[in-house]
């Protein structure tokens, strides 16, 4: 499985794959979401070139 990782600006490691994407709308389904950009169902864990990091996990600062 491919995997890649980035960080937010506060350095939160962040899995760059749907289950983080701005993209992502979640369904009642546990093992498939669906991409408003490409309008499928695709596994949490799926990886694509038009990835974009969700707002909440951009603005996360885990020094509270």
């Amino acid at each position: 499985m491919k995997k890649e990782l980035t960080e937010n600006a506060y350095g939160v490691v962040v899995k760059r794959a749907c289950c983080s994407c701005a993209y992502k709308v979640v369904t009642r389904l546990l093992t498939k979401r669906l991409c408003k950009k490409h309008k499928r169902m695709v596994s949490p864990h799926d990886v694509c070139g038009d990835w974009e990091m969700r707002e909440e996990l951009r603005r996360l600062n885990t020094k509270h």
